[in-house]
């Protein structure tokens, strides 16, 4: 009796899966660009919202960077122009900084300030208690008043129990740290730190007069012009309670050299024959003659060397010779472009690519819902249109689960494809939007490395579309009995 042999069951390679794969989206090609163009529609939406989400932060958060300099020197003018009110102080107090509250200290006396440190430790505690009140209710029993205000009148005869009665009223749990503490603190300790906060805006005024004296009757801007060259200028400001380093004092100094010679050019420009002068040259009448205006005109050496030339013949140039009035005229536009992409406005941090508002983050979901329906209809066609050539494959030994690897590969190459157009695509218009919205800022920002980041998220997650879309019509596929479908025309 002859003997039989049972061979092992020849398997083809990934390679060989990957090459029939490749021929039959080639066979059907429009199938596939419809795929395609599905996955790249969401790879679009999806690359265009996180890069112009990351480009728009990180334009803003450069551009309010770039406005520190600026912000500092007026910060700085307005400490030494006159002392802090006392809302300010009451502010400072509150928040603790250790650099603001070791110079309030030099202000008053260390002794004032730490014999109130548990006071102001319990004021931010009563602060904090009535931020996490309900805005309703908390407007129902505080109004709009910030805590300081609240405990000086709950410190008032008779208010404390008032307020009592309407924490029941109104069903609220009283302060964690108990009412007799929070007696203690409206009656006892705010009177000695309403005294506190009047002892140090007291010892600013002094501090201030005695600043202004050695001004020599320079303003402040003036003054800080020059104050870089001189040591004792550094010693001063010490002396007086300002905390600076010589390279703090050197950086404001800058600004206020900045500051010092815009004021010069904005007076030159009010006088009678320079203002004519520029009309004439350049058709902006005097009435509309501002730094902005004139620092848009002002591009070129040929134009700073003319007006240069007029400040001198109006015998006011000083030191705004040409390159110095170029120089001003592009810190001037580049301050407008940064206040204007910023605001001033110092933009919160990031938590991650995926910081999105939460309707973007669920426009975006459905984008891809509606995606992952449209590719796995697709693939259900193609699969339907296959049945005669699975059921081929499956005759000459094609097992299950090489035709759904090969489907796999199908909708991951789809997805690959996709997602390469979408990102494309997608940064591509955010790299647009952001240079219409902020210019060349937007450029001098960019984030590469993040956008690269994001780039290689939306790739994953069209593929991974692609690929989860595809299961259940590769499953399909691979359970497809071939007598069943060679029955189908």
């Amino acid at each position: 009796m002859k003997q039989i042999q049972i061979a092992d069951q020849v398997r083809l390679g990934p390679a060989r899966c990957l090459s029939l794969t490749v021929s039959g989206m080639m066979y059907r090609l429009f199938r596939s660009a419809i795929t395609v163009a599905i996955l790249t529609l969401a790879v679009t939406f999806l690359a265009h919202i996180l890069s112009y989400s990351l480009i728009e932060h990180e334009t803003r958060l450069s551009a309010y960077r770039h406005l520190t300099d600026s912000r500092q020197l007026g910060q700085w003018i307005t400490q030494l122009t006159s002392a802090q009110t006392l809302d300010t102080i009451e502010r400072h107090l509150l928040t603790g900084d250790p650099a603001t509250m070791a110079r309030y200290e030099r202000m008053s006396s260390p002794e004032d300030v730490a014999g109130l440190r548990d006071a102001m430790e319990q004021t931010r505690r009563f602060q904090t208690y009535l931020e996490q009140l309900p805005d309703a209710t908390r407007i129902v029993l505080v109004g709009s008043q910030s805590v300081w205000p609240v405990l000086r009148e709950l410190g008032r005869p008779g208010r404390l129990a008032k307020w009592e009665r309407d924490l029941r009223d109104l069903r609220l749990p009283p302060p964690d740290m108990g009412i007799g503490e929070l007696t203690l603190l409206a009656e006892r300790d705010m009177p000695r730190m309403d005294a506190l906060a009047k002892r140090i805006q007291q010892g600013q005024q002094q501090a201030l007069e005695q600043l202004h004296q050695t001004m020599g009757g320079r303003t402040v801007v003036q003054w800080l012009a020059g104050a870089s060259d001189s040591p004792e200028n550094l010693a001063t400001l010490r002396a007086a309670g300002f905390d600076l380093t010589g390279e703090q004092l050197a950086t404001i100094s800058a600004s206020a050299v900045r500051r010092k010679q815009l004021e010069q050019l904005a007076a030159a420009m009010q006088i009678p024959g320079v203002a004519g002068a520029i009309t004439r040259r350049t058709d902006i009448a005097p009435t509309r003659q501002t730094l902005a205006s004139i620092s848009d005109w002002l591009t070129s050496k040929d134009r700073a060397g003319w007006l240069s030339e007029r400040l001198d013949q109006a015998k006011v140039r000083g030191e705004l010779t040409g390159e110095r009035l170029l120089a001003l005229a592009h810190s001037v536009r580049m301050e407008g472009k940064w206040t204007a992409a910023t605001a001033d406005t110092q933009p919160r941090p990031r938590q991650g690519l995926f910081d999105l508002p939460r309707r973007t983050r669920w426009m975006i979901v459905l984008s891809f819902l509606v995606c992952a329906a449209g590719v796995t209809n697709a693939m259900f066609m193609s699969v339907t249109e296959r049945f005669a050539e699975i059921a081929t494959m499956k005759c000459l030994g094609a097992l299950d689960e090489f035709l759904m690897l090969m489907f796999l590969m199908e909708s991951a190459l789809q997805g690959a494809v996709g997602g390469a157009m979408g990102i494309l695509l997608g940064m591509g218009l955010a790299a647009g939007r952001g240079t219409i919205s902020f210019g060349m800022l937007a450029l001098d920002a960019m984030p590469w490395t993040d956008l690269m980041w994001c780039a290689a998220l939306s790739l994953l997650a069209g593929m991974m579309l692609a690929v989860l879309s595809a299961v259940g019509p590769a499953w399909m596929a691979a359970r497809l009995a071939p007598m069943e479908a060679m029955r189908i025309d």
